[in-house]
């Protein structure tokens, strides 16, 4: 099945992302920093991932991120315990 996930670079996201990887499927994820895309998924487990760097607030991005797809999957952040939004627009 071919799964993309938004929001994979975030604990809930990072967990779904490892289990759809272990379990077969073909994982699409979006990401905004190169850096932390490298410390959070080790090369074995980036190399099978279809990594797209980009932002949810570009609606072009996400129309062709979510292209193909069979299943869209939102891991995103949205307001902290403290109130305060996770999200940066």
């Amino acid at each position: 099945m071919k799964v993309a996930v938004f929001g994979a670079t975030g604990r809930t996201g990072q967990a779904i992302t490892r289990l759809l990887v272990d379990r077969g499927h073909t994982v699409r994820i979006s990401y905004r920093d190169d850096a932390k895309l490298a410390k959070l998924f080790p090369e074995e487990v980036r190399a099978k991932l279809d990594a797209r760097k980009g932002r949810i607030q570009d609606a072009q991005f996400v129309a062709e991120f979510v292209k193909d797809q069979d299943v869209v999957v939102s891991a995103l952040g949205g307001i902290s315990w403290f109130g305060t939004s996770t999200l940066t627009y």
